[in-house]
């Protein structure tokens, strides 16, 4: 119940389903992508890349 009020998750389902989906990725892949995502964030708000090609990249690099 505690991760599930953390997450803000309402329904066991919900729950149920992000746990099998963290299991299946390893906690550097995670470290990875978070780091990603923070460049991406940071890229946008000092206007060094447009939101739609920062996304874009984002995405050709998650893939």
């Amino acid at each position: 119940m505690e991760i599930q009020n953390k997450l803000g998750l309402t329904s066991e389902f919900a729950l149920r389903k992000t746990l099998e989906q963290a299991d299946r990725y390893p906690l550097e892949r995670l470290k990875e992508v978070y780091h990603k995502l923070l460049e991406a964030d940071l890229s946008i708000k000092t206007g060094k890349y447009g939101a739609e090609l920062t996304l874009s990249i984002l995405v050709a690099e998650l893939c």
